[in-house]
């Protein structure tokens, strides 16, 4: 264990993903520098996940209804910090650590900064293909940063291998769970970063199996269509005067539309961007 100081739950959002949801629980408890405590945070149908769940005595377990990934990480950061960590790592159930992938993130300089707001992992597929990595703050300054310390600063990243601030949720807000799906963790991390620094150490690694195909007009419609609402809609809670809010919700819708018209996106997301334009608006809530 490390730095009492610097505590670090591993977060675990998992709904049916059994398998995938056991390797990465074996892959937190493997790690060369173990996290503090894993919760889990079960929020799927299947009464065998939550029985196996049930029989972990080393994890701490919060069950409830499909609040959504927005929901979900939510919850678990706030029972983060109600146990008292200083930093959450937060996972989907589809992705697993390397061995020293948490041991690489407190290695970062920027770990245990008091303006850093969080630490991200860089992301491979599973063919070892870097892809959904943060994005450099400063692509002018990369190779320079990387040469001196493996870190780049980084200004969002997705939920997989973050390592969230404790402080800094408390000052600038938690995810916005209202979002259900999609977008809620680049508006969470992009709103953190916005007041402090984030850093993404690349050689701490992190395998996401998410499958490869994403069809918006098939079985993926449901994301696409949050993800529509939920991008228009982050205008709103984005920072700017209120013209300027209501000319990046326009874009956005623009964006959309030319989707449809391109046949990218099916013609039934178009009540999903009127609700994203005109009748959802998401606010930010701060822990208790």
């Amino acid at each position: 264990m490390g730095d009492s100081s610097q505590s670090i739950a591993a977060l675990v959002l998992a709904y049916s993903r059994f398998e995938y949801m056991q390797k990465l629980i074996s892959a937190l408890r493997a790690q060369t520098h173990p996290p503090d405590e894993i919760i889990v945070v079960y929020q799927g149908p299947r009464d065998d996940i939550a029985a196996w769940l049930a029989t972990q005595a080393d994890l701490h377990v919060v069950r409830q209804g499909n609040k959504g990934s927005a929901g979900g990480f939510c919850s678990g950061i706030e029972e983060s910090l109600r146990r008292g960590h200083r930093w959450t790592w937060t996972f989907d159930d589809d992705a697993v650590p390397e061995p020293t992938a948490l041991e690489e993130l407190v290695r970062c300089p920027g770990f245990g900064k008091a303006d850093t707001v969080f630490l991200a992992s860089r992301i491979v597929d599973r063919h070892g293909r870097t892809y959904m990595s943060p994005a450099p703050a400063d692509a002018g300054l990369w190779y320079g940063t990387v040469l001196r310390d493996r870190c780049v600063e980084v200004v969002g990243a997705c939920w997989v291998g973050v390592l969230v601030n404790s402080d800094a949720v408390r000052r600038y807000g938690l995810p916005i769970a209202e979002f259900f799906l999609c977008e809620e963790d680049l508006e969470f991390t992009t709103r953190l970063a916005r007041h402090g620094h984030a850093f993404c150490p690349i050689d701490s690694v992190i395998v996401h199996y998410q499958d490869p195909v994403f069809d918006p007009f098939g079985k993926e419609f449901i994301k696409n269509a949050y993800a529509t609402r939920n991008r228009i809609a982050r205008a709103k809670v984005e920072p700017g005067s209120v013209p300027k809010k209501i000319l990046r919700s326009l874009r956005r819708t623009l964006h959309f539309l030319m989707l449809i018209v391109q046949r990218k996106a099916p013609v039934r997301t178009v009540p999903w961007i009127a609700r994203g334009l005109f009748s959802f608006w998401p606010r930010i809530r701060y822990p208790n």
